[in-house]
């Protein structure tokens, strides 16, 4: 695994930050972050959070995304954040995950959405990823097949103390990770129901899995957008979604306090 030189990466994070530090003639040290880092999917909820932590564009970054850096530091109460609104699916939240390491990110919190599993999991409900079904790629290039994916208990139990103090619907439990959400299908789903699985989504499973590799800390919280509970497709309840997403910006503004 990790310590092996016969699978040590040829490329790692900490290069590229070396190689972008050089480029501009600056250290290394400057493109530190916070320990703490929120990565957010949702237009709507990522504004939320900037305004509420007064979140502002780092002066210098790795790089630009679409002339805009990709991440931003914020405060909540006593603790220093960063924000970040990576592309959809495994691959880029690793990849931008990979990157808040090697410059000094140890807490991770996912806020994404997911479609229900469960009958009783319903839109605008909550769900608090504590492992997650590999059944996408990426994690496979960091664990092998036979280590589960799990979130870390002090972020998940944050997360779950924090539902409780807002008075939301939520859940804790499995979550299902797949590449493809065009080929969830109906065996698939079947066998998850019946394995007590919560819900599906795109992410979470990568991002616990570069966790447990890097030895830092994640966990996720997921709002339910649509479901597959009924062996068909149902969503989106745009009232639902809009109370869920603001109450979701206060829940993680205080998960981030107690971690």
């Amino acid at each position: 695994m990790k310590g092996s030189r016969k699978f040590r990466s040829v490329v790692n994070p900490e290069d590229f930050v070396r190689e972008a530090a050089d480029r501009i003639g600056l250290d290394v040290k400057s493109f530190q972050v916070p320990e703490i880092a929120v990565i957010v999917y949702g237009e709507s909820l990522f504004s939320r959070l900037l305004k509420l932590s007064n979140a502002e564009k780092p002066g210098i970054w790795l790089y630009k995304q679409n002339g805009s850096f990709p991440v931003r530091f914020g405060k909540v109460g006593d603790k220093d954040v960063a924000l970040t609104s990576p592309g959809v699916g495994a691959p880029a939240v690793v990849v931008r995950m990979e990157e808040l390491i090697a410059c000094g990110g140890k807490k991770f919190i996912l806020a994404g959405w997911a479609g229900s599993l469960q009958k009783n999991v319903n839109i605008g409900d909550f769900v608090v990823g504590t492992d997650a079904i590999r059944d996408e790629g990426t994690s496979h290039h960091y664990l092998p097949k036979n280590v589960k994916a799990s979130a870390s208990k002090e972020i998940s139990e944050a997360l779950m103390k924090s539902c409780h103090k807002h008075g939301v619907t939520f859940h804790s439990g499995t979550v299902w990770t797949i590449d493809a959400p065009y080929r969830e299908t109906r065996r698939k789903v079947l066998m998850h129901q019946r394995r007590g699985v919560l819900c599906v989504e795109m992410e979470t499973a990568a991002i616990l899995s570069l966790a447990i590799y890097r030895k830092v800390m994640a966990g996720s919280i997921l709002i339910i957008s649509d479901s597959l509970a009924e062996l068909r497709w149902s969503g989106f309840d745009a009232q639902k979604l809009r109370q869920a997403e603001a109450k979701a910006a206060h829940i993680l503004l205080d998960a981030i306090k107690a971690i």
